[in-house]
């Protein structure tokens, strides 16, 4: 058994992140629990402009079914217009595109 304990993630900001490491990295990694939180989903969205700008790939995990099924507004954000490698398990997968196959 496993409960995920969002823990700091709910509040993590833009103030808290060093950025500059981002513009030499090959990956910037998004987890999609930051999906739940305004402030974080604004930290997202400034990285994703550095690594874009940089030529650094994004990869943006669903991270749990929960999260597509509550926090779908907010994933779609941190998604913005796309990824280059989307983590999901099946469950996740079949739900977000709601489809059952």
């Amino acid at each position: 058994t496993m409960h995920t304990y969002l823990g700091i993630t709910a509040e993590l900001s833009q103030d808290q992140i060093d950025f500059e490491p981002l513009k030499t990295a090959k990956w910037l990694y998004i987890e999609g629990y930051l999906s739940t939180s305004e402030t974080a989903r604004k930290a997202v969205k400034q990285a994703r402009e550095i690594a874009k700008a940089h030529g650094v790939k994004i990869a943006l995990s669903l991270s749990d079914p929960a999260m597509v099924q509550y926090a779908r507004e907010g994933l779609e954000e941190l998604m913005d217009d796309g990824v280059d490698l989307l983590f999901c398990n099946e469950q996740e997968a079949l739900m977000y595109t709601n489809t059952t196959t």
